[in-house]
């Protein structure tokens, strides 16, 4: 999707998480903390405004928050100046370039980012090629075509703003879809509001 969209939607962007899909976004950043810790450093793909991103950096040792989009990188920036936060670092890029050298960090998430993509397997090699061996990958994705009529009308009002999705998914189809990008042993669980999320995670093999 254009950077124009997500830099004219970033004023409103933590208000939407907040109003209509709160308790995902919530249990979304727990789950994802869950797998953090303290030695890591850690690499988030599209950002956004950085909610995992300043919410990991209470607990690793370095958080790298990327976007396609400048303007939400830098609410993201003043979000962690407000936050007293030191240990986080901001890029522009896209998912599918990523400026990083091999096997840098220690852990890779991509949230909500893989159904907005043209070419989504390029974004997961890109992610797999900068994770050290043994790291995590963590995917968590939203499941439109699990939900039900609330999922859908929001849905449409999103649309209605210019917001389009490349892809949609099941939390069955999601998991298919990773192991068609060449990803093993995942593991996946709903997690259950007004849009649905699949988290998927899953570990670079180590070497040797």
């Amino acid at each position: 999707m254009a950077r124009s969209f997500w830099d004219k939607v970033s004023p409103l962007y933590d208000l939407n998480e907040n109003l209509f899909n709160g308790d995902v976004y919530e249990n979304m950043i727990y789950e994802a903390c869950s797998h953090i810790s303290s030695d890591m450093e850690v690499l988030e793909i599209g950002g956004g405004t950085g909610a995992i991103s300043l919410a990991a950096a209470d607990i690793a040792k370095l958080v790298v928050c990327t976007d396609l989009s400048t303007d939400m990188l830098k609410r993201a920036f003043v979000k962690s100046k407000r936050a007293g936060l030191n240990n986080v670092r901001f890029k522009t890029c896209s998912a599918e370039q990523l400026p990083f050298r091999d096997d840098r960090f220690d852990c890779v998430i991509a949230a909500n980012v893989l159904h907005l993509l043209e070419d989504p397997s390029q974004a997961i090699a890109e992610a797999m090629r900068v994770l050290k061996p043994g790291g995590k990958l963590l995917l968590p994705n939203f499941a439109t075509d699990q939900g039900e009529v609330t999922t859908r009308v929001l849905i449409k009002l999103y649309k209605a703003v210019g917001f389009s999705p490349k892809r949609t998914f099941t939390a069955e189809s999601y998991e298919e879809f990773l192991k068609s990008c060449g990803l093993e042993d995942i593991k996946t669980r709903i997690i259950y509001g007004n849009i649905p999320l699949c988290f998927a995670v899953t570990e670079k093999p180590k070497e040797g």
